[in-house]
C-alpha cells in the first residue's frame, strides 16, 4: 500500500512540476512600429509553449548544464576559414558553413546569408552556435561565423580585441559578405556580448543599416550596469564571473605585447579578478573611454532604442543570471519607441540555455530565429514588388 501511495504522490509531483514549468506562451513586447507588428504577428513559434528540462531549471543550472550537455553531444562543423585584413591593419576571421550552397553562383538562386556572433569567450565552435548553423544549413542558408580578434587562433596585430560597442569588424564582414553574395538577403544573429555588438552595429554603421535585413539578439544584456551588478553578486561571482574573467585575462595575456602600447602590462593583468576590472583596465583603454561606466553607457542597447532602423528580435529569459529583467526595456519605453524592435520574454531559459529535451542538449531558439528572419525577408520582398 505504501508503495502505491508513493507512486501516486510521485506522479502528482511530476504533473505539478510540469504544470508549473509550462508557460502558456512567452510574452511578446513590441514597439509602436507597424512593420515589427506585422512581422511578429505571423511568427507562430512566438506563441508556442516552452517547458524547460525539468531536472536542470531554473536559470543557474539551466545555463551551466545545457552548455555542458551540448558540448558533450555536439556535432562539429568543418568550417572553411577566411581571414580578412581590417582597415587598421588587424585581422578578423570568418568561418564559413555553406553546406549545399557551396557555390556562389549556385542553381538555388540567391540563398540568404546569416552572420553569427558568439558570446564573450566563445567562437564558431560554441555548441549553441553549431546547433543554429546546422538548422540554417538545413533550410538552405549560407552561414558566416564572425571570429573575434584573438579568438580561436585569430592573429592580433593591433592593440584591440573586441567589446560590446566595437562594431568596425562586423561592418567589414557585412561588406565582404555583400561583395561575395551581391543579391542575397543578409541577417545577423548575436549571442550575449555578440548581441550587444550586433545591436550597436545596427545603430551606428551605415553599411550594416543599408545591407542587413534584420538582426536577432539572444540573451543580450540590455543594460550593462544591471548586468555588471548581476554577475558580480552572490553565487554568480563564483559561478560565472571568475571563469569568464580568467578567460579574458588569459586572452589579454596572450597578446600583452601588442596591448602594451595602451599601458596594459602583465602586472596589471595579474591583478584582475572580475569582469568589471577587465572592462575598466582593458576594454576602456581599447575603446578610448575614461572609465568602464562610460563604456557601459555607450554600449548599452537599452539606451539607444530610437537609433534602430531595421527589425530587431531580442530573446531573453527572466531567470538569466547574466541579465535580470531590471535591465530590460520597460513597456513604457517600448510603447514610446517607433523603431522596429520586438522582445520575446520567457520566464525560464537561463543564459543561452532554453533546453527542453530530457538530455538538456537541444535549444528552442533555432526555429524562432529562422521564422523571424524569413518573415522579414518575405515582407521586404512584397514591399519591393508593390513599389
Amino acid at each position: 500500500m505504501a508503495d502505491w501511495l508513493f507512486m501516486i504522490l510521485f506522479v502528482v509531483f511530476l504533473f505539478l512540476l510540469k504544470f508549473f514549468l509550462t508557460d502558456k506562451a512567452p510574452k511578446l513586447h513590441v514597439t509602436n512600429n507597424s512593420k515589427i507588428k506585422i512581422v511578429t504577428a505571423k511568427c507562430g513559434t512566438f506563441k508556442q509553449r516552452y517547458t524547460p528540462t525539468f531536472w536542470c531549471f531554473p536559470g543557474h543550472p539551466m545555463t551551466v548544464v545545457s552548455a555542458l550537455m551540448r558540448y558533450l553531444l555536439r556535432q562539429d562543423y568543418p568550417y572553411e576559414r577566411e581571414v580578412l585584413t581590417t582597415p587598421d591593419g588587424g585581422c578578423v576571421s570568418i568561418d564559413w558553413a555553406r553546406g549545399r550552397n557551396d557555390n556562389k553562383s549556385n542553381s538555388s538562386g540567391n540563398p540568404p546569408v546569416i552572420i553569427f556572433l558568439s558570446g564573450i569567450t566563445n567562437s564558431s565552435k560554441a555548441a549553441y552556435l553549431i546547433k543554429h548553423v546546422h538548422h540554417f544549413l538545413e533550410k538552405g542558408w549560407i552561414c558566416a561565423c564572425y571570429v573575434y580578434r584573438g579568438a580561436d587562433h585569430t592573429e592580433v596585430k593591433t592593440p584591440i580585441l573586441y567589446y560590446g560597442s566595437f562594431y568596425n569588424d562586423l561592418e567589414l564582414i557585412v561588406q565582404h559578405v555583400r561583395t561575395e553574395y551581391p543579391k542575397s538577403p543578409i541577417c545577423v544573429m548575436g549571442v550575449s556580448l555578440g548581441g550587444m555588438i550586433t545591436f550597436n552595429s545596427l545603430c551606428r554603421s551605415q553599411v550594416v543599416k543599408r545591407e542587413v535585413s534584420a538582426i536577432t539578439c539572444l540573451s543580450m544584456p540590455w543594460n550593462p550596469f544591471v548586468s555588471c551588478r548581476d554577475i558580480h553578486s552572490g553565487i554568480n561571482y563564483y559561478l560565472f564571473n571568475m571563469p569568464i574573467s580568467a578567460s579574458l585575462k588569459q586572452l589579454a595575456t596572450k597578446h600583452v605585447k601588442v596591448l602594451a602600447g595602451l599601458g596594459i602590462n602583465q602586472k596589471l593583468l595579474d591583478q584582475l579578478h572580475t569582469i568589471k576590472g577587465y572592462d575598466q583596465n582593458v576594454v576602456a583603454k581599447m575603446g578610448g573611454y575614461e572609465t568602464c561606466e562610460d563604456y557601459y553607457a555607450d554600449a548599452g542597447p537599452v539606451f539607444k532604442l530610437d537609433l534602430i532602423e531595421k527589425p530587431v528580435l531580442a530573446i531573453n529569459a527572466r531567470d538569466d543570471p547574466f541579465s535580470s529583467p531590471a535591465g530590460f526595456p520597460s513597456q513604457l519605453e517600448m510603447d514610446k519607441c517607433t523603431s522596429p524592435i520586438a522582445l520575446l520574454e520567457y520566464n525560464f531559459g537561463g543564459h543561452m540555455g532554453f533546453a527542453s529535451n530530457w538530455l538538456a542538449s537541444d535549444i528552442i531558439t533555432c526555429p524562432i530565429v529562422s521564422e523571424f528572419f524569413e518573415n522579414v525577408i518575405y515582407y521586404d520582398q512584397n514591399q519591393a514588388v508593390s513599389a
